[in-house]
């Protein structure tokens, strides 16, 4: 009821954010492959994050891989 008298949805007073993954780690370990490799592109750089024991998909190292271009 209080939810509908302040036009707030219910779903999130019930909410409970999960702890998601850190991905800085993730991140720092990108740019160091690309810098070593600075011609690596987002299959090679999947293909290497993998070799090194992470669990990746491609998609995310090609969105991943655009921190290198800054």
């Amino acid at each position: 009821m209080l939810c509908e008298v302040l036009d707030y949805p219910r779903s999130q007073v019930y909410y409970e954010p999960t702890g998601g993954s850190d991905e800085t780690e993730l991140k720092d370990l990108i740019q160091t492959i690309a810098g070593d490799y600075p011609t690596y592109g987002y299959r090679r750089l999947t293909a290497e994050l993998k070799r090194r024991g992470c669990k990746i998909s491609r998609t995310s190292a090609g969105e991943s891989h655009e921190l290198r271009q800054v």
